[in-house]
């Protein structure tokens, strides 16, 4: 009974009317930096959570300028799961199609079945698509901490485009195993300032004579186990 009187309670009739002011998504109705700066401290998960409260909420995290795509609590014991995970993320990218990505973490681990022995091939490519989809969506920020399988000799080879991106500020490489980074022309003038590289292999050394000739805006550069 007492629920029932809170019911009444939040709706008025008033000349034949009714008022639902407490019904209003009210953050939905927040000016959009704002809300995209509350959703930016939401990981994957918490944001696909977040967009089936209501179509405004799903239009908000379509739009979402930071992604952040870890994966703490999401089982991928299996090659099945994995790939069900990677059909809904390819999927959220489709659907937010070409909003802007200001900063866009991305954690993924290789899935050993056997000591030595791991599946899941197809990751590779849909990894670094990844990659490709959100320079082009001019990402400003970009931290990667990768492990890939590696089914070739010569290795597979770093996104070029992530060098060539005239958008991209900040990267940051956790590490990047099983990929291989190749020096990027040098007659590109790269915008980052930021610069901080980890676990990684080069091609050869004229990688970093391109940091050094190409790279006119770094301010702070960090170099770890490459």
């Amino acid at each position: 009974m007492e629920h029932k009187n809170k019911l009444r309670a939040t709706a008025s009739c008033e000349g034949g009317r009714v008022h639902t002011e407490s019904l209003v998504d009210r953050f939905s109705n927040l000016p959009l930096e704002v809300a995209h700066h509350i959703l930016s401290f939401l990981d994957i998960e918490e944001l696909t959570r977040f967009s089936c409260g209501s179509k405004g909420c799903r239009e908000l995290s379509l739009s979402a300028s930071s992604l952040n795509f870890c994966f703490s609590s999401v089982d991928t014991s299996t090659c099945e799961l994995r790939v069900k995970l990677l059909n809904t993320l390819d999927r959220f990218l489709f659907l937010r199609r070409d909003n802007k990505i200001q900063s866009f973490y991305l954690f993924w681990d290789v899935h050993y079945i056997e000591e030595g022995n791991y599946k899941c091939i197809n990751e590779n490519f849909r990894i670094t698509t990844w990659i490709h989809n959100a320079v082009r969506c001019n990402v400003e920020v970009l931290c990667l901490d990768i492990l890939l399988c590696d089914f070739e000799e010569e290795g597979l080879a770093f996104p070029s485009c992530v060098f060539l991106s005239t958008s991209l500020r900040s990267l940051n490489v956790v590490q990047m195993k099983g990929i291989i980074i190749k020096t990027p022309p040098f007659a590109f003038s790269s915008n980052l300032s930021c610069l901080e590289l980890g676990e990684l292999d080069t091609e050869d050394e004229a990688f970093f004579k391109w940091i050094s000739c190409s790279c006119k805006c770094i301010k702070q550069l960090t170099v770890a186990g490459v």
